[in-house]
């Protein structure tokens, strides 16, 4: 089984699928560590990740988004400056094959 952002897909032996279970996560996917900078922020953070990135995006714990960046150009990082009252927030960076969340928490 193969899992990433689009979803999870079985692979067996000679393509067969059945009778496969998880063994372990594609080792891409779990590489790539994602860093936040300062966090607790005031509002001012830096974004940093091992793999390029196409999209960023802040939600509250409710799921609401606060924040939604798209990238014409990925890129590894990223300068944030934005205006929210002071709480825990989840941050989310992804491109086309993977997606990596972490906390934001804002004082």
């Amino acid at each position: 089984i193969l899992i990433t952002n689009r979803g999870i897909t079985p692979i067996g032996i000679g393509g067969a699928s059945e009778g496969c279970s998880v063994v372990g996560l594609d080792p891409d996917w779990a590489e790539g560590e994602l860093r936040i900078y300062p966090n607790p922020s005031g509002g001012s953070f830096h974004v940093d990740w091992e793999q390029s990135f196409s999209r960023l995006e802040v939600f509250t714990l409710d799921g609401k988004t606060v924040l939604t960046r798209t990238y014409t150009f990925p890129r590894f990082s990223e300068e944030v400056n934005i205006r929210l009252a002071a709480g825990l927030y989840l941050l989310r960076v992804s491109n086309n094959l993977y997606l990596r969340y972490s906390r934001l928490l804002i004082e």
